[in-house]
């Protein structure tokens, strides 16, 4: 057992050792001539800390099989998911790919895109106003779009939007004028709005049922690794880019293109959907209006969706903002921040099929949920940048680090639930009315940020979401639990009882 505990320990001091430097410089990098080719060194530091991190949490799993603890991680490994990832059909591994190659792709666009406005010499307002105009753009769509993916399929929605959504960041980090900022931000708004709705009925759609739990976890399990590099090497690339050109890591021309480079990895993440062949059999209008049946439901979920989102539009959006202006944080530190959040995301997200095994989908999802909120609060009351990062990481691993990809670890239960209580046919609809209850609000909660960030009231704007949060998770467990009791009384009724 001793042999066992000192392999542990080492591991972690280890990791802990390699990682210092790249958080130590977290405060004050300005990146000048050597310090670029530093901090790839200090990345590589990174990537080593958190294999050794999993060596050694690999050779205490092996070393120590006899404890009540080894015995049940290797029963819920060897009986769930091992089995259940093994036996996961092609286009269940194609939206695995998918998910992977996202994360790449979208975690340096989400780390830098605010940072590179603030850098152009832009305040937090109207950083603030851009993400206003991309989210009420977002949910302008998204309704329409739901109802045309129900009508004609998912997949080519997908494909047609995302692509274009991919393009539309060209012009909005190359022209310098406010107006065309904001309006190429509406557009990739439109866009973006119209891939995203499709995502979690096309993902139900082209799997089994018996594997969709897993495949939602095990996708957000693999988006999160993915963040995790695409955060930590966003965090790099604007050091990497400007050193040849003589630039500091936070000049507007760097971040300009560490974002390009996210571009061509977006466009190639749309393979893995070209790949699955959706069958699918169109339908009238009359006809999809006439099967809509599931009002009362679809209207719970977009109210308690709109709660959420107010929330989420005060603080989500400006997670980076906050770092960045608070506290002096660098895109090194943010970037790594991010990655180790993305990290321990991961890790909790595997064990969301047992919290749903135990508590059920609706219930596991609040708990999560609300046990989130105590650190939010932590991250504006924190007096400095460490408190409130550890803040940070609690919070996201809880109930998601951004909007879009990277939820926390309710995400699989919080995409799959909506999807499973109403037809097949309505599913895009639902979705898109989701969406819209998302976006537009989101709207509303950057728009009443910005004049509050501009002050540097970030107590204010973090209890205001809290409180948005806390409703929106109460009335989910008071529309919802009923239902999920409902069905599970059924389910368990003899096929044939009356």
């Amino acid at each position: 057992m001793g042999r066992k505990l000192v392999a542990l320990v080492w591991g972690v001091l280890l990791a802990l050792l390699w990682a210092h430097p790249a958080w130590a410089n977290g405060e004050h990098e300005h990146a000048e001539g050597g310090e670029a080719t530093a901090s790839a060194l200090y990345f590589l530091a990174f990537l080593l800390a958190v294999a050794v991190l999993a060596v050694s949490a690999w050779l205490t799993y092996r070393w120590w099989p006899e404890s009540a603890l080894g015995r049940r991680v290797a029963r819920m490994v060897h009986s769930d998911y091992v089995s259940q990832v093994r036996g996961f059909s092609r286009n269940a591994k194609l939206l695995i790919a998918r998910s992977a190659l996202t994360g790449l792709q979208f975690g340096p666009w989400q780390l830098l895109f605010n940072l590179y406005l603030l850098a152009v010499g832009f305040d937090a307002g109207f950083v603030a106003q851009v993400n206003m105009a991309n989210w009420m753009a977002h949910g302008l769509m998204v309704v329409p779009t739901g109802m045309l993916s129900d009508l004609l399929g998912r997949r080519r929605i997908f494909l047609v939007f995302f692509a274009v959504s991919a393009l539309l960041r060209v012009p909005r980090i190359f022209f310098l004028d406010p107006s065309l900022i904001m309006l190429f931000s509406a557009l990739g708004g439109v866009a973006e709005g119209a891939h995203a709705v499709v995502g979690a009925p096309f993902m139900v759609e082209q799997s089994r049922p018996h594997e969709r739990v897993h495949l939602f976890s095990m996708s957000a399990v693999v988006l999160a690794i993915s963040l995790t590099l695409g955060n930590a090497v966003g965090g790099y690339l604007p050091l990497w880019l400007g050193a040849p050109l003589g630039l500091s890591g936070s000049s507007f021309t760097a971040l300009r293109w560490a974002l390009m480079v996210s571009i061509p990895v977006a466009l190639v993440s749309i393979v893995p959907i070209y790949m699955i062949k959706e069958k699918w059999q169109p339908i009238s209008l009359r006809r999809w209006y006439q099967g809509l049946t599931s009002r009362g439901t679809i209207a719970k979920l977009t109210l308690t969706q709109g709660l959420e989102a107010v929330g989420l539009g005060l603080v989500v959006t400006f997670f980076n903002i906050f770092f960045a202006t608070k506290f002096g944080a660098s895109s090194v530190f943010i970037g790594n921040m991010f990655a180790l959040t993305t990290v321990i995301t991961a890790v909790a997200t595997l064990f969301t099929p047992l919290v749903v095994k135990r508590m059920g989908m609706v219930k596991g999802l609040v708990g999560i949920q609300l046990a989130g909120l105590p650190f939010l609060f932590l991250m504006a009351l924190s007096p400095n940048m460490w408190l409130s990062g550890a803040g940070y990481m609690f919070r996201a691993t809880f109930t998601g680090a951004s909007i879009g990809p990277g939820g926390g670890m309710g995400a699989p239960i919080e995409h799959l639930w909506p999807m499973e209580v109403v037809k097949p046919h309505e599913r895009g609809t639902t979705n898109g009315l989701m969406h819209s209850f998302l976006e537009f609000p989101i709207s509303i909660g950057a728009a009443m940020a910005g004049p509050l960030m501009a002050r540097g009231e970030w107590v204010q704007i973090y209890f205001m979401a809290g409180a948005w949060f806390a409703a929106s998770y109460l009335s989910y467990l008071f529309f919802f639990q009923p239902m999920e009791a409902r069905k599970r009384l059924e389910a368990a009724q003899p096929t044939g009882a009356s």
